[in-house]
């Protein structure tokens, strides 16, 4: 039974879960194959998790290990040398995290796990769905929108105009902090929210590595230009 989590939320996270199907990951699936899809889908599950979570979980940056705790798992630390694993891993009611990892990596990682439990996905083909839940949990659709509007107006943004802003006001960093993610996972989720130019809705994992390439040039020649005109 979850540490902190009142019984009858039990009943309540699995009838929540429940509504996509008896089974639904793995063999018989009831939901599309499609990525896109199944992405979106799990994006809903992770803001289904947290709205029968403890509301004071739903603060910025997210306290996973305080989430995990409350649906029954803890969350242990160990060098990546005694745990045999690059990230992360469930076993039993215990998130296995590599100690080596930078915090906000670290974040991600349990968020990742939670989403195996949530999603009930225990396969190797499922790693995708578990991310987007992660990637969902810790920075949520609305309040990126909220925040990207209140300093670039509407979207959706191009790359450029995302480094000339960090350029000029520290807005990319600013939410990174905010959300105790890494730059790449926030343009993962800016592409995948249907924000950043040239990128299809829930498809911002499909050109990550082009579009941080992309970025950290952009970011380079607005730096520079700005240090020009200071000058």
């Amino acid at each position: 039974m979850p540490n902190g989590c009142p019984c009858y939320l039990i009943g309540t996270i699995r009838q929540h879960l429940s509504n996509f199907g008896e089974n639904p990951r793995g063999g018989g699936s009831v939901m599309s194959l499609d990525r896109a899809m199944l992405r979106r889908e799990s994006y809903d599950t992770a803001q289904q998790f947290l709205s029968v979570s403890d509301p004071s979980l739903a603060r910025f940056p997210r306290p996973t290990k305080a989430l995990a705790f409350y649906w029954g798992f803890r969350v242990v630390e160990l060098p990546r040398s005694v745990a045999h694993l690059d990230h992360g891993m469930i076993i039993g009611h215990r998130i296995i995290v590599a100690r080596e990892r930078r915090f906000w990596e670290r974040q991600l990682t349990i968020a990742h796990e939670l989403g195996h439990f949530a999603l009930k996905a225990f396969n190797d083909q499922q790693e995708e769905e578990c991310s987007a839940f992660g990637s969902a949990l810790l920075v949520p659709f609305e309040d990126l929108d909220d925040s990207l509007r209140f300093f670039l107006g509407s979207g959706p943004y191009s790359i450029g105009a995302l480094a000339w802003s960090e350029a000029e006001t520290g807005v990319v960093s600013r939410l990174v902090h905010h959300y105790a993610v890494g730059y790449k996972a926030l343009i993962w989720a800016i592409g995948d929210y249907g924000l950043l130019q040239g990128v299809p809705e829930w498809h911002g994992g499909d050109s990550i590595d082009s579009l941080m390439v992309e970025y950290r040039s952009a970011w380079e020649q607005a730096r520079k230009r700005f240090e020009t005109s200071a000058d």
